[in-house]
């Protein structure tokens, strides 16, 4: 069978190790054709993917690059603006000179993103977000992320993270493809799945809501993605895609998630997010 994984990190500050053209050369070790890269937050593999694809070229070795990002995601950033003004309110905490949100330099830490999403979806939390997974399909779309990633670092909204919301998808989708990333994914975190207080059927409601939102936008350029690791969880989120797929006849992608270029280099990865 053909594979492609249409999700991986080359450049992810803290988070993966290995250039770009490391991955893609263990890519072709093992038969494959084309390869992904979709960093945090960035496109910082493309101009090194592309220069390693066309030196693939001049020695007559065509592999192809799918440039895209995994995206920080939030619903309604001005939903999210009004949210936050009235927690300061409530709190009766006033900014401080230099804040979270004019930081410069996004350091991943997937634990951090995942534990954001498991307090209570019913409070509001500033650090809550999502990942999601844009892949350019054409020039149209690459530009479009380009549009996107460069968006979502301006002030307004970025926090900590730059971030993308409903808004912003509906109006730079042309050309984009799109699936819900791993168990940071926006099923998780804004549905409750992770929240012992809501019954499965409550969740479950919430991301049908979530997956129709999406594909009124991007129809079938939306993708429900499953992962396999050996977190438990992630075979109980793998089980309500499955479901979501059938229901609302959406397709289902499979991806590595990967963040090291080769196997063995597993401690290394380890070790860089340990420093990080």
């Amino acid at each position: 069978m053909k594979y492609v994984n249409l999700h991986a990190h080359s450049l992810s500050i803290g988070d993966s190790i290995g250039f770009p053209g490391e991955h893609i050369d263990y890519a072709i070790e093992n038969g494959l054709e084309a390869h992904a890269f979709t960093d945090h937050g960035t496109m910082s593999a493309l101009s090194y993917a592309f220069l390693h694809q066309k030196k693939l070229k001049e020695k007559g070795k065509d592999f192809k690059i799918i440039h895209g990002v995994e995206a920080y995601f939030v619903p309604s950033l001005e939903n999210w603006d009004i949210q936050y003004e009235l927690s300061k309110l409530q709190k009766k905490q006033k900014k401080s000179e230099v804040d979270d949100e004019e930081s410069s330099v996004v350091i991943e830490d997937e634990e951090e993103t995942k534990s954001s999403a498991q307090s209570s979806v019913d409070e509001f939390n500033p650090n809550r977000r999502a990942h999601i997974v844009l892949l350019a399909q054409n020039a149209v779309g690459l530009k479009n992320i380009f549009k996107m990633v460069s968006l979502s670092y301006q002030k307004g909204n970025f926090y900590r993270f730059p971030r993308i919301d409903l808004k912003m998808l509906r109006e730079h989708n042309e050309g984009v493809i799109v699936s819900t990333a791993c168990l940071g994914s926006s099923l998780t975190s804004f549905t409750g799945f992770f929240d012992e207080t809501k019954t499965k059927g409550q969740v479950f409601d919430e991301q049908l809501k979530l997956v129709n939102t999406f594909k009124k936008i991007f129809g079938d350029r939306f993708f429900l993605e499953l992962q396999w690791n050996a977190i438990p969880i992630q075979m109980k989120f793998n089980q309500q895609l499955i479901e979501l797929a059938e229901k609302t006849d959406t397709k289902l992608i499979s991806t590595a998630d990967c963040h090291y270029p080769r196997p063995e280099l597993w401690k290394e990865r380890e070790i860089y997010k340990a420093i990080a």
